[in-house]
């Protein structure tokens, strides 16, 4: 999801006037950059032994894929393994029984190893309890099926990915136990229902996606007891009705996706309490109506994304209280005006994106403003000290307009302006003295 389209410099950018660089993926979740980020730091090659009667053999592994172990046994020899960090140690026998686990903390599995669909068999026999599992990722494997309490016994567990398989149902029961869990990802399967008792006890969860599934209704209890919960995506769904206490008791979740779904209306109280939350994505629904408290109380919001929905009007109180707002993206709506003092008190909003609707005129009192996107609107004029309310505009886009004319000296102070897009207008004539001392822009003009 591209908010301003900007490309990989201009993400520097960004950076410098809201502060932090926002992950611009629909969620903010740890990867494997992220939490135990050097666990895997000193794994390269190891092996582990497999007796015979006749000989010993010695198992070749080597780290390949960014972390992703590829295991490769000689001919005839066909052991479970057991144990992963710097050696595997599995002793054959007659019955191919007795493997003996060593203590173990990060086990990642690439699609060369075969375990296909069968977790009833994979977490017993590969992942004795008795093992300090505290990563787990088995996703992409084509898992069609969790059994109840599979996971049982892996109390140390902190990551647990299951993103990318082909899971339909998640048993009631399937993450009990799980008391240390601090990231879960369930992207990208055939998710539809989720029960409502499933996260019960995960009460150290941090992150949890559940994007691009096929989730329709959301239990409105199903997050409850998640107090410690930071990051959620429900991205790229089926969800049309929010219940408006689904998110009761998120105090501290700094980042919401609820991108590309099918939601029409925003409950006016299903924010509330979200004190914390810096990052709201509402992109790419079908929104054509929003109340003018709906964000109320979000004092800590940097981020709005409520781009490519079906809305008209912006009410004139919709952000009152959005002190911290620096990013707020309305692209690709049905906006024909915003009203006066509409981005009044919004003291940090530094980017602006409302390209591609049907404004008239520019907008007013946004004297922090650094970038502004209003190409592919209905502005056909620009009166002499429009951008005086600006000084601190540094792009401004204005192509795909109905712009005729340019007045003398419209973008005179505009001393840190770097980029002016005013191409595809019916300008036909520009004064000569028009961007007198405007260096930083030299070279740059469309």
């Amino acid at each position: 999801m591209d908010l301003l389209e900007l490309d990989q410099n201009d993400s520097s950018e960004y950076a410098v006037i809201c502060g932090q660089l926002l992950n611009q993926s629909d969620i903010l979740l740890p990867t494997d950059s992220g939490i135990g980020q050097n666990l895997n730091e000193s794994i390269y090659d190891f092996h582990g032994e497999s007796k015979t009667e006749s000989s010993q053999q010695l198992i070749t592994t080597q780290l390949v894929d960014k972390g992703r172990l590829q295991i490769t046994y000689p001919p005839k020899v066909t052991r479970r393994v057991v144990n992963y960090e710097c050696r595997i140690y599995c002793s054959d026998t007659e019955n191919e029984d007795n493997c003996e686990p060593h203590n173990c903390s990060t086990l990642i599995l690439s699609r060369e190893f075969k375990y296909d669909h069968d977790l009833n068999y994979f977490v017993p026999e590969v992942i004795p309890k008795a093992m300090e599992i505290s990563q787990l990722d088995i996703s992409n494997r084509n898992i069609t099926i969790l059994p109840d309490h599979v996971f049982a016994g892996l109390s140390d567990l902190l990551i647990l990915r299951l993103n990318s398989n082909k899971l339909r149902v998640l048993p009631p029961r399937v993450f009990q136990g799980l008391d240390n869990l601090m990231y879960l990802d369930l992207a990208s399967n055939y998710i539809a229902d989720i029960p409502h008792d499933v996260f019960n006890g995960l009460t150290n969860l941090d992150s949890l996606s559940l994007a691009s599934n096929y989730i329709a209704d959301i239990p409105h209890d199903v997050f409850n007891g998640l107090t410690n919960l930071d990051g959620l995506s429900l991205a790229s769904n089926y969800i049309a009705d929010i219940p408006h206490d689904v998110f009761n008791g998120l105090t501290n979740l700094d980042s919401l996706s609820l991108a590309s779904n099918h939601i029409a209306d925003i409950p006016h109280d299903v924010f509330n309490g979200l004190t914390n939350l810096s990052y709201l994505n509402l992109s790419s629904n079908y929104i054509d109506n929003v109340t003018p408290d709906v964000f109320y109380g979000l004092a800590n919001l940097r981020d709005l994304n409520l781009a490519s929905n079906y809305i008209v009007d912006i009410p004139r109180e919709v952000f009152n209280g959005l002190t911290n707002l620096c990013f707020l993206n309305l692209s690709s709506n049905y906006i024909d005006d915003i009203p006066h003092d509409v981005f009044a008190g919004l003291y940090n909003l530094g980017i602006i994106d409302l390209h591609r609707n049907k404004i008239k005129r520019l907008p007013h009192d946004v004297f922090q403003l650094s970038i502004l996107d209003m190409k592919i609107n209905n502005i056909a004029d620009l009166h002499l000290g429009i951008f005086k309310r600006l000084p601190n505009i540094r792009s401004i886009s204005l192509n795909n307009n109905r712009i005729s004319v340019l007045p003398n000296g419209l973008f005179s102070g505009l001393r840190y302006l770097g980029s002016l897009d005013i191409s595809e207008n019916y300008i036909t004539e520009i004064p000569l003295d028009m961007f007198i001392g405007l260096l930083d822009l030299l070279y740059q003009v469309r």
